[in-house]
C-alpha cells in the first residue's frame, strides 16, 4: 500500500474529494488485480487522475464528453464500451454512475463488468447522506457565485444510485461485492465549502493547495468511516486475489503531519502578506482614482467653458454673416445703377447739344456713386477679412477642445 503522505506534493495538492476516491481506487486495484502491472480502464475518468496514483501498469481513461481542461484518452459511451470481454484486469468508475439516467445505470454496470477480469470499483454519492450535503453545498456555491454548481445540480435532479442496485447487477453477472465508505460526512462538507471559498478568493491559490495537501495527508485514512458522503462498491471475480477490504488503520506519522502543517502555515502567512500588500495597493489605486476624477472634473468644466465661448462666437459670426450679405446686396444694387449711368454719359458725350454744365453735374453724380460703390466694396472686404480671422480663432478653439477630449479619454483609460 502507498500511503497518502507518500505521494508527491503535485498529487497531494489535489482537492480532497478527488484525491480520496482515486487514492482508494489505486489501492484496491493493487490489492485485487492478479497482474503485477495491470491494465486499468477508468470509465468517466476525464482528467487522467488515476495514472497519477499508480506506479505500475497502464491506465486508460474514457469519457463521453471530455473537455480541453479534462481530457480523456478515449471518447466513448460507458453503456457501449468499445472493448472485448475481460480486456482489462481492473475497471473503475468513480463518481460517474450518478450522472447516468437511472434507466441506463444497470446497463452501465454490466458493461464495466464485461470488460473487467479481476476487479471493478464503483464510487458514487451515498443516497440519504449525500443528498442533504449536496443541497447545502449547492446553496453555498450559489451564494458565492450566483449560479448552481453543474455537478451538484445534476445530483439534485436525478435520484442517486443505491448500493443494492450495483450489487444486484454484479451478482447476476457472477461477481462478488463488498462496500466501503469514503469521505467522512461532517469533514467532507466543511472541506468542500472551504475549497469553494478559497477558489473564489484572489491570491489564495497556494493556500488552497497546501490545505489540500494537509487534509489529504492527515485525514484520508480517517475519512474511510461512516457516516460518509461516498459509497464504494468493490466487485471481484473468481480470478481476483484474495484480500480483505477492511480500511487501513490511521497511521499518519507525526513527522508527515507536522511537515504538511508547516507548509500550510507557511502558505497562510504568505497569503496574509499578499492580502495586506493587495489592500495597500488597492488604497493607493483608490487615491489615484479620486485624483484623476478631480482632474477629469476640472477638464470637463474647462471644456464646457470653451464650448460656451465657441457658441457665442458662432452667434457673432452668424450676425456678421447676415450684415455681409446685406452689404453685398447693396453693393450689387449700386453696381446695377452705374452701368446705365455710364451709358448715359457716353450718350451725352456724343450729343453735341448737351450743355457743359449739365454734363459736369452728371459726371460729378457718377463719380459720387462710384465712390460710394468702392467704399462699400472696401467695407465688404474688411468684413470678409475679419470673418476669416475669427474663423481661424474658432479652428484654434476646436483643436484645443479636441486635445482636451483626448486628454480626458486617456485619463479614463488609465483609471480603468
Amino acid at each position: 500500500m502507498k500511503f497518502p503522505w507518500e505521494y508527491p506534493p503535485s498529487v497531494r495538492e489535489l482537492p480532497a474529494d478527488i484525491f480520496q476516491r482515486y487514492w482508494l481506487a489505486a489501492q484496491l486495484i493493487n490489492a485485487y488485480a492478479a497482474d503485477s502491472e495491470p491494465a486499468v480502464l477508468d470509465v468517466g475518468g476525464a482528467g487522467g487522475y488515476l495514472a497519477r496514483f499508480r506506479d505500475n501498469g497502464r491506465s486508460i481513461s474514457l469519457d463521453l464528453n471530455p473537455s480541453v481542461e479534462a481530457a480523456a484518452d478515449i471518447r466513448g459511451d460507458g453503456c457501449h464500451l468499445p472493448f472485448r470481454d475481460k480486456t482489462f484486469a481492473a475497471v473503475v468508475s468513480l463518481d460517474t454512475v450518478e450522472h447516468i439516467p437511472p434507466a441506463q445505470r444497470r446497463r452501465f454496470v454490466e458493461e464495466c463488468l464485461r470488460v473487467a477480469r479481476d476487479v471493478a470499483v464503483f464510487t458514487f454519492p451515498a443516497r440519504g447522506t449525500a443528498e442533504q450535503l449536496d443541497v447545502e453545498l449547492n446553496a453555498f456555491h450559489h451564494k458565492l457565485t450566483g449560479i448552481s454548481h453543474p455537478y451538484l445540480a445534476d445530483h439534485c435532479e436525478h435520484p442517486l444510485p443505491q448500493v443494492d442496485d450495483i450489487l444486484s447487477a454484479a451478482i447476476s453477472a457472477g461477481w462478488q461485492g463488498q462496500t466501503l465508505a469514503s469521505g467522512y460526512a461532517p469533514r467532507w462538507l466543511a472541506s468542500a465549502m472551504t475549497d469553494l471559498l478559497l477558489t473564489c478568493l484572489p491570491l489564495a491559490g497556494r493556500l488552497r493547495d497546501r490545505l489540500h495537501a494537509y487534509n489529504n495527508s492527515v485525514f484520508t485514512l480517517r475519512d474511510l468511516s461512516p457516516p460518509a458522503y461516498r459509497s464504494v462498491v468493490v466487485l471481484t471475480s473468481a480470478t481476483a486475489l484474495a484480500h480483505s477490504v477492511d480500511p487501513p488503520v490511521d497511521a499518519c506519522p507525526p513527522e508527515a503531519a507536522a511537515s504538511a502543517f508547516s507548509s500550510l502555515a507557511e502558505a497562510a502567512i504568505e497569503f496574509k502578506e499578499l492580502s495586506h500588500a493587495g489592500i495597500q495597493h488597492a488604497r493607493k489605486l483608490a487615491s489615484e482614482l479620486l485624483e484623476h476624477q478631480q482632474q477629469l472634473g476640472q477638464a470637463a468644466a474647462y471644456s464646457e467653458k470653451l464650448r460656451q465661448e465657441l457658441s457665442a462666437m458662432e452667434a457673432v459670426i452668424a450676425g456678421q454673416g447676415e450684415h455681409i450679405r446685406h452689404v453685398t446686396s447693396e453693393a450689387n444694387r449700386l453696381a446695377s445703377l452705374i452701368e446705365p449711368l455710364q451709358n448715359k454719359v457716353l450718350e451725352l458725350t456724343v450729343l453735341a447739344d448737351v450743355g457743359g454744365e449739365q454734363k459736369r453735374l452728371i459726371e460729378l453724380r457718377l463719380r459720387d456713386i462710384e465712390q460710394q460703390y468702392y467704399g462699400l466694396e472696401q467695407y465688404a472686404r474688411k468684413l470678409e477679412y475679419d470673418l476669416a480671422e475669427k474663423g481661424k480663432h474658432i479652428e484654434d478653439l476646436e483643436r484645443l477642445i479636441d486635445k482636451l477630449h483626448g486628454d480626458i479619454y486617456q485619463a479614463r483609460r488609465e483609471n480603468l
